[in-house]
């Protein structure tokens, strides 16, 4: 019992060697394409043997630091350096961050998936410390050691503030002053593409300020323009004051002041303001005397006081005094001083 046994475990493992071994020809006859099968899955992470490399790369938050930078490995686990174009390099060229943080290290190995850095930008050499904008900046995210699989995004980091370039009032040159709806013109600078709200002020002696009522509003808002988009070269700005609604019927010198205002990642933060010169505001209509000249010729009297009816209008209902003056025939009326003490002396 025990040799039979032991011939037939021997002839089963003869028969299993045998086997394998037609197994192994027939493998080896297949002009290696089962070898090399082998070879394309071996080592492989789920990528089908494809080289690790950088996807979905992104730049977000880059108005102040530090910026978001988020990416995604793919096919296999890798170490991966973040790099980045520094202004005034040749192009192409990027330098390794040395402010990066959220990953474990610069460069750092990383299994497959997604990525988030946080990236202090204003802290590397060659980039403004201030945070302005700087339109060269790209960042490159790279497989050490790989010539391929990186990949590059960004156009430029930081933010400069909108600002008011001018400001001024149309003053008709021949009067010298404005009255009623005044349009008051300004210049809006800033990077092409950002936009600001502007509020608008009004000031009688450029210290306190008061928000300017737009023409032909019901309400004085906060801001009289938003969402305006900046422009190459600038933007021009055409505010119509409706003066009547905020200073009624008077006569005085006025600024307009324009401040501009941007939304930097969630929070809006001032730009550098400006003022018009003061110009001469008029909104008191001169008032009119209608003299009864019949009444005057036809009186009798040529030896007492001749009485002179007239009647005196005023729009604004103002206080009004009256100076008569006379002359004989072939003479001019004197002419009356335009200082306002010197004609109060003559009242």
């Amino acid at each position: 019992m025990t040799n039979r046994n032991l011939s037939r475990k021997h002839f089963n493992r003869k028969h299993s060697l045998a086997l394998l071994g037609l197994a192994a020809s027939s493998l080896a006859a297949g002009c290696g394409a089962g070898v090399a099968g082998v070879a394309a899955s071996s080592g492989g992470s789920g990528g089908g043997g494809s080289p690790p490399a950088i996807v979905n790369l992104s730049l977000d938050q880059t108005k102040r630091a530090p910026a978001r930078i988020e990416f995604e490995l793919q096919n296999a686990s890798a170490e991966v350096e973040l790099r980045y174009h520094r202004p005034g390099d040749p192009s192409g060229t990027f330098t390794r961050m040395e402010h990066v943080s959220a990953l474990p290290a610069n460069p750092t190995v990383l299994a497959p998936g997604r990525a988030t850095a946080d990236w202090m930008f204003t802290a590397e050499a060659g980039i403004d410390p201030a945070g302005g904008f700087d339109s060269e900046v790209e960042i490159e995210v790279a497989i050490v050691g790989q010539t391929s699989g990186s990949q590059q995004a960004g156009a430029g980091v930081g933010n400069d503030l909108p600002r008011i370039t001018s400001a001024a009032a149309d003053v008709d040159p021949l009067a010298g002053e404005v009255s009623g709806i005044v349009l008051v013109e300004a210049t809006l600078a800033d990077t092409p593409g950002d936009r600001a709200n502007l509020r608008v002020e009004f000031s009688l002696d450029g210290l306190d300020w008061q928000l300017a009522r737009p023409a032909q509003n019901d309400t004085t808002p906060p801001f009289a323009f938003t969402n305006l988009v900046a422009e190459l070269g600038g933007t021009e700005v055409a505010f119509f004051w409706d003066t009547a609604e905020d200073l009624g019927d008077a006569d005085t010198d006025a600024l307009i002041r324009f401040t501009p205002f941007e939304d930097v990642e969630g929070t809006l933060e001032q730009g550098a303001l400006l003022a018009s010169t003061p110009f001469h505001l008029d909104n008191n209509a001169a008032p009119i005397v209608q003299l009864f000249n019949d009444a005057v010729i036809s009186n009798p009297d040529e030896r007492r006081g001749i009485p002179v009816p007239f009647r005196v209008f005023d729009e604004e209902g103002d206080q009004v005094d009256v100076i008569f003056q006379w002359r004989r025939e072939g003479e001019q009326f004197p002419e009356l001083p335009t200082d306002m003490a010197e004609l109060d002396a003559l009242l």
